[in-house]
């Protein structure tokens, strides 16, 4: 039914320079096609020093992905959670519970989403500025790469290639589900792409809203239901807009997002299924760019480039006094960037690039009218705004030799500078070796650094968080390996092989609240603290196949394993075990796609609030997504596609982080059927 093991499809120009059609390309030149995305420089993927991993224009319709997440999870080595806050992503089989993504780099056409206050964000779900409908490929590098790309990209990196102008024309979707017996949610997505006097543009544009889905929450301190279901409380909201222009070497890409969510997992002790608890975050960017070749030997490259991020929560308890609780945060920053690559011979590149960027941070929790702690110790609540402005500075310097023909030596090294948190080189080493006609094999060490978020290491609301400014940065070293077999143009095999080392882990801990006067009793008595929890080293190694044995068979397939060895806390949401798999066929009919994807993730254990002395255990779960694609004949540029998400309606949870408490886990999106209406023009 599925194919038996693992991955690669290669993967494409980080900066979206290149435009060739993936999906129009045979396996032989998909796994050979120009990439920039692993080293900043272009080069071909099998000679790409990293474990790389990418999901095609072609792939994305025929399975109907609709957001990052749901793509993520098949990737083989990858699994998503999702808390009914924000979406998340484990690769090598880790995933930091409450880490709202600010170790994964996500990246629209080579610009970084990611803010540093650390807070409201994923980017993996619907805060994305950009629809799935508008995308090229989804390009996955799995493993610590932050040596290159700054700290965010401290467990990998996903890079997000748009359709852009050379996709002339444009494209209507029109989706909608149902769930729990009932119409669930709505989609509409628009697309075009010309070009006029030499511009080439692109505008996107996509709306969606969910009524969520009903959920048992077994919370025994706080009032709910009779029946023990929370209702219409998991509501969604978003729109983005995103477009592009180029001309000559030059481009400008602006984008913006706001996305809106109901709270039905009654985070940090609110009333469970009070419809006024929400959370709001809206993301905007714009960049101007300019590339030239110089020279026959120098090629230069500058943006600048503007982001703004805005978060808030209303969280409703009981009275006094009567009104939501809120939480403000912003991250404003301007960045800078230069990288310019020489080529003086054929077998010799240099790429040098600085960034800078300016970050102005503000955090702030607060009743509406009602005095805060510092204007009264007393009886005030909340705390007043909190300032960090900081500034980081990335200096990176990469030599790459070939000696032989079919061996590629290259070396890196970055400096990464905080203003407030100091500054760490970081190396980066590797050999490629084309081994014969059908053969490449990879060795890479690289390091990694991430400094703590304002967040992290700032917050405090004067209710459940309390701030360490003591934090320190983490710190990461790893080594990968890979050997790639091409049994046949359309089917390639390959092994891979991973030793991480994480050390200075930040995450959440339960802490005694400030100022007790007896022994804790009681959540009420907790609060919650980021601290540098632990060092984590991490081996595994995976197995995989790819196929285009069109129209028979498409796809991928692979199983990983691997081993966690926490020191100094509790094995935290880590999978030892992981099965994800994609597979789609047109053998029925040429006009009809067939395609099914499924994924395995094995037992984790979930370090829970100190009310208790030993971690959940959250049971492994096999799930299954089904879909059908019409191309419809008689019409051109219209197709229907039914897909089934959680075909066998698998009971699974996803663990939660200690400010739920007394609650754990929840229970994943039970059944869900959609159609999808797309037409291209």
């Amino acid at each position: 039914m599925l194919l038996p093991t693992v991955v690669l499809l290669a993967l494409s120009a980080l900066d979206g320079g290149a435009e060739q059609d993936i999906a129009n390309l045979d396996l032989e030149s998909l796994l050979d096609t120009p990439i920039a995305a692993v080293s900043r420089a272009e080069e071909k993927s099998s000679d790409a020093p990293g474990d790389i991993f990418v999901v095609s224009r072609e792939d994305l319709e025929r399975h109907g992905f609709r957001s990052l997440d749901e793509v993520l999870r098949y990737v083989p080595g990858l699994f998503a959670d999702d808390d009914r806050l924000y979406e998340g992503v484990g690769i090598h089989g880790l995933h930091l519970l409450g880490d709202n993504n600010t170790r994964i780099l996500v990246l629209l056409d080579g610009h970084p989403l990611n803010n540093q206050v650390g807070t409201g964000q994923s980017y993996l779900g619907r805060d994305l500025p950009v629809a799935m409908s508008a995308l090229e490929r989804v390009e996955v590098i799995r493993g610590p790469v932050g040596g290159i790309y700054g700290p965010t990209a401290y467990f990998g990196v996903v890079n997000l290639v748009t359709r852009g102008a050379a996709q002339q024309g444009g494209e209507v979707l029109a989706s909608g589900e149902v769930a729990q017996n009932r119409p669930n949610a709505g989609e509409l997505a628009l697309h075009y792409g010309r070009e006029v006097g030499g511009v080439r543009f692109a505008l996107h544009g996509g709306f969606y809203r969910s009524r969520g889905f009903d959920s048992a929450l077994p919370i025994t301190d706080r009032p709910i239901p009779a029946d023990g279901i929370i209702r219409d409380a998991d509501w969604r909201q978003a729109w983005n807009v995103y477009g592009t222009a180029e001309w000559n070497g030059l481009w400008l890409r602006s984008g913006f997002s706001d996305r809106r969510r109901g709270l039905p997992t009654a985070p940090y002790s609110v009333i469970p299924g009070d419809l006024r608890t929400d959370v709001v975050n809206t993301t905007f960017f714009s960049e101007v760019g300019y590339q030239r070749q110089v020279t026959d030997w120098a090629h230069l490259q500058a943006r600048l480039s503007y982001d703004d991020f805005g978060y808030r929560d209303d969280l409703a308890y009981p009275p006094p006094p009567p009104t939501p609780f809120l939480d403000l945060a912003s991250d404003r920053w301007v960045s800078g960037e230069v990288r310019a690559t020489f080529t003086p011979r054929i077998d010799h590149k240099d790429v040098l690039g600085v960034q800078v960027e300016q970050h102005w941070t503000r955090q702030h929790s607060f009743y509406e009218g009602v005095p805060s702690m510092t204007q009264d110790p007393v009886n005030g609540v909340g705390v007043d705004p909190i300032v960090v402005n900081f500034t980081t500075v990335n200096v990176s310097a990469l030599v790459e030799q070939k000696l032989f023909e079919r061996l590629k030596l290259q070396a890196g090294l970055t400096l990464f500078a905080h203003s407030l948190y100091g500054a760490r080189l970081t190396p980066k080493l590797s050999v490629v070796w084309n081994a014969g006609e059908h053969d490449v094999i990879k060795a890479v060490y690289t390091e990694g650094f991430r400094p703590p978020t304002a967040f992290e290491a700032y917050f405090a609301d004067g209710l459940d968080f309390v701030p360490n400014p003591e934090l320190r940065a983490e710190g990461a070293r790893a080594i990968q390996g890979v050997w790639e077999h091409r049994f046949l143009p359309q089917l390639a095999f390959t092994l891979r092989g991973h030793a991480d080392h994480f050390e200075g882990l930040i995450a959440p801990r339960t802490v005694p609240a400030p100022g007790l006067d007896h022994e804790p009793m009681g959540p009420e008595d907790y609060r919650q603290q980021y601290a540098n929890t632990a060092a984590v080293n991490v081996a595994g190694g995976e197995a995989g196949l790819t196929a285009a044995f069109e129209p028979w068979i498409r796809g991928w397939a692979g199983v990983s394993v691997q081993g966690a060895d926490f020191q100094g806390a509790p094995t935290s949401n880590f999978a030892p075990w992981l099965f994800n798999a994609a597979v789609s066929t047109r053998a029925v009919h040429p006009s009809l796609t067939v395609a099914a994807r499924a994924t395995y993730v094995d037992r984790r254990t979930v370090d829970l609030a100190a009310t208790t002395t030993e971690p959940a255990t959250v049971e492994p779960y096999f799930w299954v997504d089904f879909s059908v694609l019409w191309e419809v004949p008689w019409v051109k540029g219209l197709a229907a596609q039914g897909t089934l998400v959680n075909l066998f309606d698998v009971v699974a949870f996803d663990p939660l982080v200690a400010d739920h408490a007394p609650l754990t886990r929840l229970q994943k999106t039970p059944r869900e059927a959609r159609l999808t209406l797309r037409y291209s023009f």
